[in-house]
């Protein structure tokens, strides 16, 4: 089968104690970032500005808040929930044990299960 990563095939690990990164950060990004923190508050100020703005378009207006308030507090948790129905074939002895003693519940989330046992390795 052919490498399906063909600009790889050549790479190794670095040595101990090697950089990935021996020329270090590029020159000039220190000097880029100082000058963005010297106008951050003249952009915090304009993002104010046109989200105040009645006149500007709601998509302006929303995508303004939405930054000040990221910016402000931080961008919520990502909430990610899965609903995956097993056949009771499926589950191990083990998996079924603790099933059994959790009363179907893992996590504290009600109705949660454990994940799928690894297939049996043919000898």
């Amino acid at each position: 089968m052919a490498n399906p990563h063909p600009n790889m095939s050549g790479l190794r690990p670095w040595k101990p104690g090697q950089s990935g990164n021996p020329g270090g950060r590029p020159k000039g990004t220190r000097e880029f970032s100082e000058a963005c923190r010297a106008v951050a508050d003249n952009a915090r100020k304009v993002l104010a500005e046109v989200m105040l703005d009645d006149k500007a378009p709601a998509s302006s207006r929303v995508t303004a808040a939405t930054v000040l308030i990221e910016r402000a507090y931080g961008r919520p948790p990502a909430d990610v929930s899965l609903n995956v129905k097993r056949n009771i074939d499926d589950f191990s002895d083990e998996e079924l044990a603790a099933i059994m003693e959790t009363g179907g519940e893992e996590s504290g989330a009600e109705g949660a299960l454990p994940p799928p046992a690894s297939p049996p390795v043919a000898p």
